[in-house]
């Protein structure tokens, strides 16, 4: 069992999500962790009625607290950054309200804990249109020449972080570029990473930020600008 735990959960949009997310995440969290908290990145520019579902929550656990994403400051990293920022306990956990995960896989990152500072789980069968499973190869692979970082899965949003890691560098990307970043400077810190394999799920109700086909070319554009920024970040 944890010492202490810090589950981020990233909400935009996800009225239908975030109760069975927010329910699961604290019986989890009950299980594998002597104290523990959970913070919700909730972004203010939502038109749905998540805010108020959350407070809902917040009202009957004082063990959860939201923390508002500003609408003038877009992007999925800003939220991640946001939420790292805010954890308080020794080891820091995120993943997305949507629900394309099995929270109770938890359990199956903590041994290795011991060995390792970041552990990830990596999709198995990603459960994603097609379109964003081939541009993530993509992008895993353009990620590997550029930074020498071997992962079969970046972006998978089911990561348990040891919260010391993130006083030895900064988090500036505020797209998609985020999960890259955070695994190349503790990768480059000597922090070691870990991957186990988790099962992913399509999504039942909502809609992903990204789109269901290839990625938008906005959101491509602005991760070569990060890239680009985080390479000349690096080689000063």
């Amino acid at each position: 069992m944890l010492s202490s735990l810090s589950l981020v959960l990233l909400s935009y949009n996800e009225e239908k999500n975030i109760a069975q997310s927010i329910s699961s995440a604290v019986a989890i969290a009950r299980k594998i962790a002597k104290k523990y908290e959970l913070v919700v990145v909730h972004y203010d520019g939502s038109t749905d009625s998540s805010e108020k579902i959350i407070k809902q929550f917040i009202a009957k656990n004082r063990n959860i607290r939201i923390v508002y994403q500003p609408a003038n400051q877009k992007g999925y990293g800003v939220a991640l950054r946001m939420g790292l920022e805010s954890a308080k306990n020794d080891y820091v956990f995120y993943t997305d309200a949507d629900n394309q995960f099995d929270l109770s896989e938890l359990p199956l990152l903590l041994p290795y804990l011991d060995k390792y500072d970041i552990v990830s789980g990596y999709r198995t069968k990603r459960q994603d249109p097609f379109g964003r499973i081939l541009s993530s190869k993509v992008y895993r692979i353009m990620i590997r020449i550029l930074f020498g970082l071997k992962m079969r899965d970046i972006d998978s949003a089911f990561k348990v972080y040891r919260r010391k890691i993130f006083s030895t560098f900064r988090i500036r990307s505020a797209g998609g570029l985020v999960d890259a970043e955070i695994l190349i400077k503790a990768k480059n810190n000597g922090f070691k990473i870990k991957e186990i394999p988790v099962h992913h799920y399509a999504r039942f109700a909502g809609a992903s930020h990204y789109g269901t086909g290839f990625i938008k070319p906005s959101v491509v554009m602005s991760v070569f600008q990060e890239i680009r920024l985080l390479w000349k970040e690096l080689k000063k």
